[in-house]
């Protein structure tokens, strides 16, 4: 159970970071809707 959250939270890292990325290059400015969107993946 625990490398299984473990796994989870690492997987999660990575969409944040990919996610991040894209946002960033996008646009300078971060919208609600996208900060939003992140916290939903985080959660996830």
């Amino acid at each position: 159970m625990r490398s299984l959250l473990r796994w989870k939270f690492e997987h999660n890292t990575r969409l944040f970071a990919a996610g991040a990325g894209v946002v960033r290059s996008q646009s300078g400015n971060r919208t609600p809707g996208q900060d939003a969107r992140v916290a939903l993946l985080l959660s996830g």
